[in-house]
């Protein structure tokens, strides 16, 4: 296993499981930039599987960069179509009135 393998063996891996760990009962804004970086991290394995068989040594073009962001935004096109179309509570269920009541202290 080369240098590469090792970063994503500590970075993809070990140090994503130890902040969650730790931050279980931590602020939302932690879990966002832990699943910042585990979509990022995501990209550099993905890379590192296709692009040796493609070039002998590290290559990185705009074409790349051109997919994530073409694929990213498929698929959020996709995403906000459907949310468009379904309700965000649950319509019968009997938690929504409460949830959608003024909260009094």
């Amino acid at each position: 296993m080369g240098n590469g393998g090792l970063f994503l063996v500590v970075f993809h891996f070990a140090c994503v499981r130890a902040v969650a760990l730790a931050a279980v009962e931590a602020q939302g804004r932690t879990l966002v930039w832990l699943a910042t970086w585990l979509l990022f991290m995501r990209i550099v394995d993905i890379y590192w599987h296709i692009e040796p068989a493609s070039h002998p040594t590290f290559h990185l073009s705009w074409v790349f960069f051109a997919i994530i962001a073409g694929m990213g935004g498929l698929w959020m096109a996709y995403f906000f179509h459907n949310l468009k179309s379904r309700p965000l509570l649950a319509v019968n269920a009997p938690q929504t009135l409460r949830l959608l009541e003024p909260a009094h202290e």
